[in-house]
């Protein structure tokens, strides 16, 4: 749970803080605000480890099932697209090619009540704990809509499904989610302070480890999502950067779609 570095730009020299303060405040392009815990982002295909990690675990798929995909997905009187026309594709594959049609199918089975049950199990729409202040996020769902008296449509469970909708969420929490999946499933409270030494007594108090939740997904089902990760590294659209490294990485790109 431990933050071992975090970065938000625009920034601004910490010396001239106090000197430039009214300047850095009245700046448009705002280097005071923390974005990578104040600030919300549509996570985009950045969610779909957490769907794929569902949908094993409720046995909506295995690691073989097989979704084919014509670059084009209906539900009702509407439809939804993908990137590529990617054929029949596996969740390792999906995750590789970041298939948009394997995951609409997995919502259909899933359904938005057991999605987000799982997002909430990852720390999707809540604070990490850490010890400055940070967004809540936004987990999409019905119970979101309702604060608005907005209604909830088969068409937002779709879109919920490849990080769209209303999903909104902070870089601490998509670390956290993805820190979860990589280390066997604990979700850890996240803290800046590795330690604090008390001026009287000199005595060191370490804040240590603080377990938040045991995700309830197998192992052997993260296993499978954490291969498909791997693969996005290896042969997916990073691997020309990925591959030049010692340390084996795994990882899942994403890119959200906004209306301005």
């Amino acid at each position: 749970g431990g933050v071992l570095a975090a970065a938000s730009y625009p920034s601004y020299d910490l010396n001239d803080y106090y000197e430039k303060y009214s300047q850095l405040a009245s700046n448009e392009r705002a280097p005071l605000y923390n974005r990578f815990a104040m600030g919300s982002y549509a996570p985009g295909s950045t969610f779909k480890p957490l769907m794929a990690a569902a949908a094993l675990q409720e046995g909506v798929i295995t690691g073989d099932t097989v979704y084919y995909c014509n670059g084009v997905y209906r539900v009702k009187d509407m439809t939804f697209g993908c990137l590529d026309t990617h054929g029949g594709m596996t969740v390792r594959k999906a995750l590789q090619f970041s298939c948009n049609v394997f995951f609409y199918n997995c919502s259909q089975g899933l359904g938005i009540e057991k999605m987000n049950m799982y997002a909430k199990m990852f720390g999707v729409g809540q604070k990490t704990g850490v010890e400055i202040p940070e967004a809540n996020g936004i987990l999409a769902g019905p119970e979101y809509r309702q604060r608005y008296n907005q209604i909830w449509t088969p068409g937002d469970t779709v879109q919920a499904s490849i990080g769209q909708s209303d999903n909104l969420l902070t870089p601490l929490q998509l670390a956290n989610y993805c820190a979860t999946v990589a280390n066997g499933g604990t979700r850890y409270n996240m803290h800046f302070v590795k330690s604090i030494i008390s001026n009287s007594t000199g005595l060191v108090s370490e804040t240590g480890a603080n377990v938040v939740q045991k995700v309830d997904v197998d192992d052997s089902n993260l296993q499978i999502v954490r291969e498909g990760m791997r693969m996005v590294a290896t042969q997916g659209a990073p691997s020309s950067i990925f591959n030049r490294h010692d340390v084996n990485v795994a990882c899942k790109i994403g890119t959200s779609q906004l209306v301005v």
